[in-house]
């Protein structure tokens, strides 16, 4: 099961009906192409391809793949007041500890925040 928001829900509604053989339960979701009249589920190494290629044609400089997407995701998650254990399930970890990992990111993140903003090593600045 894949949980999801509003916006994504939309966006998924707008691709699949823009898709004329997305009209059967049978046919995958996402497609590679057509190969003349087949049509050709999207594969783990195509995902990779297709996202690496958007990537670079959105001028990200840096590595862009499905891991890194779904890294983004848990960091974001948690940066935005999202709960761990819900983030656990969503992940699929069996294990609280690997989870935690994008936690400790997140919690970076604030230290960093800490160090730029605050307020007493900024008195000094003024």
């Amino acid at each position: 099961m894949v949980h999801f928001g509003m916006a994504t829900g939309n966006a998924l509604r707008l691709y699949l009906r823009s898709r004329s053989d997305a009209d059967t339960d049978e046919e995958p979701a996402f497609v590679a192409d057509k190969c003349g009249e087949a049509v050709r589920p999207l594969t783990r190494s195509g995902l990779r391809q297709l996202i690496g290629r958007l990537g670079k044609a959105a001028g990200i400089t840096r590595a862009c793949s499905p891991h890194v997407l779904r890294r983004t995701f848990a960091v974001s998650w948690l940066r935005n007041g999202g709960n761990i254990f819900s983030l656990q399930a969503m992940l699929g970890h069996s294990d609280l500890r690997m989870t935690q990992r994008y936690l400790s990111l997140a919690r970076a993140d604030i230290a960093e925040q800490a160090r730029q903003f605050s307020p007493g090593d900024n008195l000094a600045r003024r």
